[in-house]
């Protein structure tokens, strides 16, 4: 059974991609800004920044690969077809569950850090993976709530319910961002169906 998806549906769906993909890189942006300053590299406004990088990209992860649970064949014919007009690949980084479940299960980590009791939280920047690794040789096991390794551009977290550690490279997720968004704006660029009024940027 062939769906067809109208070029307007299409375009409609690919700009909004092209809009998360931007607020993704503009979140990146503002963690390696704040992350490179040793003043800043230690503020909180660094995990909002991540938090915020990870739903922008998270969005596009649920525009391309929707739950098909309810009108399953339309859905997975939208998935089908802008994965192709973006030249998504079905391997993609950008579509495994680590990214999502970031941003979704939230709640479930926040649980299991609590049911975990442990009072050694570790929520900290490292300049890179020596210092985190120190804190957790010769047994000594700290319960990660939030690392960022700098020069790495990595995030890891505890996983969902004993499942270790999630460790997210954002530099990779950041490169596969940039190519969706190059193959938005040149969709957008080719087929005009949809007119809008100029965008501030």
């Amino acid at each position: 059974m062939t769906i067809e998806i109208s070029s307007v549906a299409r375009n409609i769906l690919v700009e909004e991609i092209l809009i998360q993909a931007d607020l993704t890189l503009a979140a990146h942006a503002r963690v390696r800004k704040l992350t490179l300053d040793l003043e800043t590299k230690d503020n909180r406004l660094v995990w909002g920044g991540i938090q915020s990088l990870l739903n922008h990209a998270a969005m596009i992860s649920k525009i391309l690969m929707p739950d098909t649970s309810n009108n399953k064949y339309v859905r997975y014919e939208r998935s089908r077809k802008l994965k192709e007009t973006l030249n998504v690949k079905d391997q993609s980084l950008l579509l495994r569950r680590t990214v999502r479940n970031n941003v979704e299960h939230l709640d479930e980590r926040l649980d299991a850090w609590i049911e975990q009791g442990s009072t050694r939280l570790l929520e900290a920047t490292f300049e890179n993976r020596s210092g985190y690794d120190f804190l957790n040789k010769n047994g000594r096991r700290w319960f990660v709530k939030r690392v960022y390794l700098v020069a790495e551009d990595v995030f890891l977290t505890e996983g969902q319910k004993g499942s270790g550690i999630d460790e997210i490279c954002i530099a990779d997720l950041i490169v596969e961002i940039r190519q969706v968004r190059k193959q938005a704006q040149d969709c957008l660029d080719r087929d005009g169906s949809v007119v809008r009024l100029p965008s501030t940027s």
